[in-house]
């Protein structure tokens, strides 16, 4: 089922899908962040997704 969107809808979309996934990314790298401090004790200098 095909449904056609305007152009504004399409771009409030794609704004909020980015806005989730950048949330999800930073949670993410605090969990990381927080395993790192835990087994190692020393917090990281950067955290890279690859």
């Amino acid at each position: 089922m095909n449904t056609i969107i305007s152009k504004e809808e399409a771009l409030r979309r794609l704004v909020a899908t980015k806005e989730s996934k950048g949330q999800r990314i930073a949670v993410l790298k605090e969990r990381m962040k927080e395993k790192y401090v835990n087994s190692m004790g020393v917090e990281p200098e950067n955290i890279l997704f690859l």
